[in-house]
């Protein structure tokens, strides 16, 4: 299944809590979690900052702020913990 990406320079932030786990996995270089990262987080993120809603100024203004995808808190896009 294709996530549907745009083939496109994108910027994201990650938080202190994904950086942190960035860095156990390069520490333990532990596979699966690497994937489940780039799952759960990157990809999370890039198709966020990518929606149209979100396009910033220069890349034809829609007046939404960039720090609604590139940070916690309200009116973010969090990804909840499935159980």
């Amino acid at each position: 299944m294709s996530p549907g990406f745009k083939m496109q320079r994108t910027a994201i932030s990650l938080e202190p809590d994904d950086i942190m786990r960035l860095a156990g996995i390069i520490t333990d270089q532990d596979r699966d979690e690497a994937l489940a990262f780039v799952q759960q987080v990157i990809a999370s993120k890039v198709g966020c900052a990518q929606a149209p809603s979100h396009q910033t100024a220069f890349e034809g203004d829609t007046g939404r702020a960039a720090a609604h995808y590139t940070q916690k808190g309200e009116g973010a896009h969090v990804r909840r913990e499935e159980k």
